[in-house]
């Protein structure tokens, strides 16, 4: 009885336990059953959140064209999300597919659909990068299944992604999946035969890798890919073919000078409690990034360029002046090399704030962020008045024009800003130094061609050695540089205090080789020229003076701005500004300067040489053919001429010069005529004495200078002939 006791209870536990058993099966089973639906749910909500994103990224897109907003940096936005969505779905897909038991199929249509998804996404990021520059990074994965290798390279991969979350994407492909045809045509094409199998950015790696050789190929792809990234779409060669300058020779003068440069030790020896202490060496750093950043560019090394960057960072930590500061920061965001941009335009907005300039910082925010720019554009371009308001009027026929009354009066209270090209640097003629230089050039490319004589040095060429005699009446002078100008519609303009991006810049200033590109549409001029890129600089410190160039329209239309701003303009170089006559404002274009000793201080006379002319005597008026280069400025006077006669009748006549050296024309008109007025330019020494000899031949004669002052003969000219000689004031006088 016992026995059959003991037997009883051994059937009941087996009974129970394979009831038990059957029953945790059965559970199991169940919880697979509904674990499966629920994670085919959470694959497809993840699935259909990605395709909202996508939908949401397509139609913004043509929202974007439609409104003509900043289309690249709102699609950059869009990529981190659109990235983590395609994340999320492989993540699950690895997490359940092994685990389904119910939902195989089910599965293997949502891993086609990811696979789809990355290869969407892969498209979009080659989009990306060429429409908008970006500089993503694509790694395609191809792995084997439950592949041992494979495995252990996604984890790698995956952190690879982790620690670049902005620009490095790994997109995963099963090499052996034959479901969804895109598959092996990719396999095809990169003739992957095993696995783990890489492809990045084209390079293709078929072996393991750990993540310092990947991270390794990645640093030299992002260096060789965004060192001077935007610049590569301009031809920098432009300038040299159009003013036959050899290029090659011009790099191997560059050249010569950075050797000599980092062969030179300066000795500077300090003193402390009236102590010679040991002495140091320096060397000029900024200088030696300048001469590299020019040779790199200019002879498309990658390497030189790169070279440069760690002498802006030496530049960097040299100068306590925040602006030049801030546009190192930018500089180095612009040479790229790998280097964290984002890092360095936040240094580069935080220096703009210190310095107050707002809106810029604004700006380099944004790039830093890839968010769309704070700016705003205004095209307007500046028109001529359609009649001239004649003042001073004490008949109802004017007939006299009195030009040259304009002046200004320079002293020690006054704060000069002036342009750098030209003032404190001189690219073209070699002359590297920093834009915020005390050392002013006096002399420029044209030591490069001209002998000695014709040189003149001791009077001296263009902006800067004119604003070195305005600073005899002990007038401070500072620099306006690296403007900040934008395209829009095919143009670039450069903006005003406001941020207003209003002043049009010529595409030749764009393609000075020291222009540094934030983007293909965004650039920094270090070698400002011209007043439409010194507006915010003059304004923002406060300047009473304001010196450039007036050669092109919107140049002209900076300086009626800033003379509404209360500003004084001087443009020695003046072709555009007969657009100025008859709006009574503050601008002195190419006028003469008399420094005057008051004898404790000096003052610097600008202008004030009236001239007479009758209204109806005959005046000879220099025009020129648009041919051979820079010509052109000859035609200044029949340009003021032109726009004055609109408002009243005068006796002119043109004479056309079709090339240099032929100042004999004009004068032997005058002759023929009988005229005893010249309006025209003086460049070179034919043109001085040319027109000197018939200014001698008697007291009547008189000349009327357009474009004359930045150039030593036409200096020579006006001071030599005071009661004879004016400037083409635009704001005359008729009587």
């Amino acid at each position: 009885m016992a026995i059959d006791n003991k037997e009883q209870i051994k059937r009941k536990i087996f009974v129970t336990s394979l009831i038990l058993t059957i029953l945790i099966f059965v559970i199991g089973l169940l919880a697979s059953y509904v674990l499966d639906f629920y994670r085919m749910d959470e694959i497809s909500r993840t699935i259909e959140t990605h395709e909202v994103d996508k939908a949401a990224f397509y139609l913004q897109q043509d929202f974007i064209d439609s409104i003509g907003a900043d289309k690249c940096a709102v699609m950059n936005q869009r990529f981190n999300d659109l990235k983590m969505d395609v994340h999320k779905v492989g993540i699950a897909l690895t997490n359940y597919g092994g685990k389904s038991m119910f939902k195989t199929v089910d599965f293997d249509y949502l891993k086609r659909h990811y696979f789809l998804l990355e290869l969407e996404f892969f498209s979009l990021i080659t989009k990306l990068n060429q429409e908008c520059d970006t500089n993503y990074v694509t790694i395609i994965f191809f792995y084997k299944r439950d592949h041992g290798e494979s495995i252990t390279q996604g984890y790698v991969l995956e952190d690879i992604s982790k620690s670049h979350p902005n620009n490095v994407v790994v997109l995963s492909l099963d090499k052996d999946y034959e479901d969804e045809p895109l598959v092996p045509a990719l396999v095809n094409r990169h003739n992957v035969t095993k696995a783990p199998t890489m492809i990045i950015n084209n390079l293709k790696i078929d072996e393991f890798k750990y993540g310092g050789e990947i991270n390794a190929t990645i640093r030299e792809i992002i260096r060789n890919s965004t060192t001077d990234k935007y610049a590569k779409h301009y031809d920098f060669d432009y300038l040299f073919k159009s003013i036959s300058v050899n290029k090659t020779e011009y790099v191997k003068e560059l050249q010569e000078q950075l050797n000599e440069l980092d062969n030179t030790k300066i000795t500077i020896t300090k003193k402390i409690n009236n102590e010679k202490t040991n002495t140091q060496n320096t060397k000029n750093s900024l200088i030696k990034a300048e001469l590299r950043y020019l040779i790199g560019r200019l002879s498309k090394n990658t390497s030189i360029i790169c070279d440069s960057l760690q002498y802006y960072d030496q530049a960097a930590l040299e100068t306590e002046n925040e602006e030049l500061k801030a546009l190192i920061y930018e500089s180095t965001a612009a040479v790229g090399c790998g280097r964290n941009k984002r890092a360095f335009l936040e240094l580069a907005a935080k220096s703009w704030e210190k310095v107050g300039n707002k809106n810029r910082a604004k700006i380099d925010y944004a790039l830093a962020y890839n968010k769309p720019l704070p700016i705003e554009f205004d095209k307007t371009v500046l028109q001529s008045e359609q009649t001239l308001k004649i003042n001073n009027f004490n008949t109802t026929f004017p007939s006299r024009l009195v030009l040259g009354k304009s002046s200004l009066i320079v002293t020690n209270e006054d704060l000069i800003i002036s342009q750098v090209d030209r003032t404190t640097r001189d690219w073209l003629g070699m002359q590297i130094q920093s834009p915020f230089s005390e050392k002013l050039l006096r002399v420029f490319s044209e030591k490069l061609t001209y002998d000695k004589d014709e040189l003149k040095e001791e009077i001296g060429w263009h902006e800067g050695a004119r604003i070195e005699l305005l600073k005899e009446s002990g007038a401070n002078n500072d620099l306006a540089t690296g403007t900040i100008v934008i395209k829009k519609d095919e143009k670039w303009y450069a903006p005003n205090e406001n941020g207003k991006f209003m002043f049009e810049v010529p595409i030749d200033k764009i393609l000075y080789p020291t222009t540094r590109f934030l983007r293909k549409d965004i650039a920094i001029i270090i070698d400002t020229h011209g007043i439409n890129m010194l507006v915010e600089q003059s304004i923002r410190k406060n300047a009473s003076i304001v010196i450039g160039c007036c050669d092109h329209p919107a140049k002209v239309k900076a300086a009626l701005y800033l003379s509404e701003k209360g500003k004084n303009v001087i443009c020695f170089p003046d072709k555009y500004s007969y657009l100025a006559l008859g709006k009574n404002s503050s601008l002195l274009p190419s006028p003469p300067i008399k420094i005057i000793d008051n004898g404790n201080e000096k003052t610097a006379l600008v202008g004030n040489r009236p001239l007479n002319i009758k209204v109806n005597e005959k005046i000879i008026v220099t025009n020129a053919s648009n041919t051979p280069y820079a010509l052109w400025y000859y035609q200044t006077p029949a340009n003021y001429f032109n726009e004055l006669s609109k408002s009243i009748d005068l006796n002119l006549i043109y004479v056309t010069m079709n090339d240099f050296n032929q100042m004999d024309k004009i004068v032997g008109a005058a002759r023929l005529h009988n005229a005893k007025a010249i309006a025209t330019r003086v460049y070179n020494s034919y043109d001085y004495e040319k027109l000197k000899s018939w200014l001698e031949s008697s007291r009547l004669n008189r000349a009327i200078l357009f474009h004359s002052m930045p150039y030593p003969y036409g200096y020579l000219l006006l001071e030599e002939f005071p009661e004879q000689t004016t400037f083409g004031d635009v704001n005359p006088i008729f009587k």
